[in-house]
């Protein structure tokens, strides 16, 4: 089954089975909507943040499901007051590419960024997500019976938050949940 579309971009939305993380947008349970797309011409800063993570990922394959949280912990920490400033201002847009919310240092040396528990996530599953397609993209099981780890958000039922969800091959499901205040992934 195809993921549903954004009405306005065309881009497909991020929630659920099915649904790509990177070129996607997600709309989160306030409303605010979050393009997650690593293309260089379009997120030069999320680009780099995916290129530096990867290098690290592939150096450190060993326990991936914590490792990945803390990564995306370091490149886009929750801040409610970041996310407040930026998604508060009059003349927003009407959708966020995702690398606004993170972490960077202005011509100053001043930090700023951050996002909420949903961007957080967000980048955390596009990060899972790109791991596997490059780990398995030449994996000869992988090949034969199609079966690759699968990473999909999720909103929360009770207060709509986005969650990152994981099936291994093997068949076990993992979550992490930033608005929980996870530190990484969870079997569930």
């Amino acid at each position: 089954m195809d993921p549903l579309k954004d009405l306005v971009s065309g881009r497909p939305l991020i929630e659920g089975r099915g649904a790509p993380i990177d070129g996607g947008i997600y709309v989160g349970g306030d409303g605010v909507r979050t393009v997650v797309d690593s293309d260089v011409t379009r997120q030069p800063r999320l680009n780099a943040v995916m290129i530096e993570a990867g290098e690290f990922l592939t150096k450190n394959q060993d326990g991936i499901l914590g490792v990945i949280p803390a990564l995306a912990r370091k490149y886009l920490p929750v801040n409610p007051d970041s996310y407040e400033l930026i998604c508060n201002n009059p003349n927003k847009p009407d959708r966020f590419q995702l690398q606004v919310f993170l972490k960077h240092t202005d011509k100053d040396g001043r930090e700023f960024g951050g996002g909420g528990p949903d961007q957080q996530a967000l980048l955390a599953a596009l990060m899972l997500e790109r791991y596997y397609k490059d780990k398995y993209k030449h994996d000869f099981v992988t090949k034969i019976t199609g079966k690759m780890p699968k990473v999909a958000v999720v909103k929360d039922p009770t207060d709509k938050h986005a969650r990152v969800l994981v099936s291994t091959r093997r068949g076990d499901i993992y979550e992490f949940d930033p608005q929980r205040g996870d530190n990484k992934f969870k079997k569930i």
